[in-house]
């Protein structure tokens, strides 16, 4: 069936041989679980090569070892007979499905950044692509939680100059607080040192006078982030425009500093408003926007979902100091699928909770849904709403009809989507009461 199918096929009569194989190539693992040693195989076969897709044929005199084929990492179990369909439809989900953490993705990637969608793949365009001479400062635009200031360093390294700093800036924080912090010394509007031939305060000549240890001169020839730049007051304002203008401040002590700064900023989406209200000054606005990059949210984004998740797989197993925990498929198919309003963040948040609490390497459907809170389930799921049976039934109710939406509703589509047989989807659809009509008379929809 596998050779009918186009695949080529390697036998192994242990562990041992399977490993050495898989050391050569990450290829999909098919288990006989008539086999003793096929449970023990397919737990080091996911321990060392987490990224193998293992499929699983069950034995009907063994039927305890179809449960413990799940929780050992098994993506699949096919019953005898084996039909080649549901054979080659198990083995598609090797081409990049995502089963398990550390599978591989098509994504371009700039200093870590994942960019699998087209929408990322334009925001690592804009990070190479930057103007980063005189007065070239950089805009970055987005909900948040989109990974704005990692973005942001990412711009900083690749375009860094010989010995520049990233330095960070919180424009929120008491006006007395922000002035000592970032210029080490306190000035009144338009308020410079006048050169020598006699310039006066807030005339061209002037230079801002600024301290060794303030955060301005630590990010000359370097670059300085600032974060809600909206909540700077305008005379501070007045005196960064000052030192971005002039590349050069005087040093409360004696003698001047000389460098350029790239200015950046984090901010929401349609920033422009606050330089309409008055409340950012149109030139600092003018230096910090020569190019913006608008990060989009990860609802925009969800073909960067599965790296995502392996990536924060990977971070929180290593800070546990615990093994490597994989996801199933209907696991990752479910948080490709949610709303995310906290964006990457969220996502994150969920995937360290998970690897904290769930006890098996393989995090399944029934963990996720353990560990998600129920108003950011859709709006078909109401919080306080009836029991916690309830809620997962409506849950899987809703979720079953978009996917089946999703794929018009072909049942072996939305079958391979959910990780689940064909006849079991069928199974669950009829328990759930979820069924199929015509839709504009073509094709089927879920209601």
């Amino acid at each position: 069936m596998l050779r009918a199918g186009g695949f080529a096929v390697r036998w192994a009569d242990s562990a041992a041989q399977a490993l050495a194989a898989l050391d050569e190539r990450i290829a999909p693992v098919v288990v006989d679980l008539a086999s003793p040693h096929a449970i023990p195989a397919a737990i080091e076969l996911r321990s060392r090569h987490p990224a193998a897709l293992v499929v699983g044929i069950e034995d009907p005199g063994r039927p305890g070892a179809s449960e413990r084929a799940r929780r050992a990492g098994v993506a699949h179990l096919l019953q005898r007979p084996i039909a080649a369909e549901s054979l080659l439809a198990a083995l598609a989900d090797a081409g990049g499905h995502g089963d398990a953490a550390g599978a591989r993705h098509d994504c371009g990637d700039l200093d870590g950044m994942v960019a699998c969608s087209d929408a990322m793949k334009k925001v690592v365009e804009r990070v190479r692509g930057a103007r980063m001479g005189a007065g070239g400062g950089v805009l970055f635009s987005g909900e948040p939680g989109t990974g704005r200031r990692y973005i942001a360093r990412a711009v900083h390294d690749l375009h860094r100059r010989p010995g520049g700093k990233l330095v960070e800036v919180d424009c929120s924080v008491p006006v007395v607080e922000l002035e000592s912090s970032l210029f080490g010394t306190a000035g009144a509007d338009g308020a410079g040192v006048p050169h020598a031939g006699g310039a006066g305060a807030g005339t061209r000549g002037a230079t801002e006078r600024i301290t060794r240890s303030s955060l301005a001169c630590q990010a000359i020839g370097g670059s300085l982030l600032l974060l809600n730049v909206a909540d700077m007051p305008s005379r501070l304002q007045g005196r960064l425009i000052r030192l971005l203008r002039d590349g050069e401040a005087t040093l409360v002590g004696g003698g001047t500093v000389q460098g350029l700064i790239r200015a950046m900023a984090v901010v929401e989406p349609r920033f422009e408003s606050v330089v309409e209200e008055g409340r950012l000054r149109a030139e600092l606005f003018k230096r910090l926007s020569a190019t913006r990059i608008d990060v989009p949210p990860l609802r925009d984004r969800r073909e960067d979902i599965p790296a995502l998740v392996d990536h924060f797989l990977q971070h929180f197993c290593q800070l546990a100091q615990v093994n490597s925990k994989h996801l199933t498929q209907p696991a990752l198919t479910l948080l490709t699928s949610l709303p995310y309003k906290g964006n990457a963040r969220e996502l994150r948040a969920l995937i360290g909770m998970l690897v904290e609490q769930a006890e098996a390497s393989v995090i399944r459907l029934e963990d996720v849904l353990r560990h998600l809170r129920l108003d950011v389930a859709g709006p078909g799921v109401a919080a306080g709403s009836g029991t916690l049976r309830d809620a997962r039934t409506r849950f899987e109710q809703q979720y079953i009809r978009e996917v089946l939406e999703r794929h018009h509703g072909r049942i072996a589509e939305a079958a391979k989507s959910l990780g689940i047989q064909r006849t079991n989807l069928y199974r669950k659809m009829r328990s759930l009461g979820v069924v199929r009509r015509p839709e504009n008379g073509s094709g089927n929809r879920a209601h």
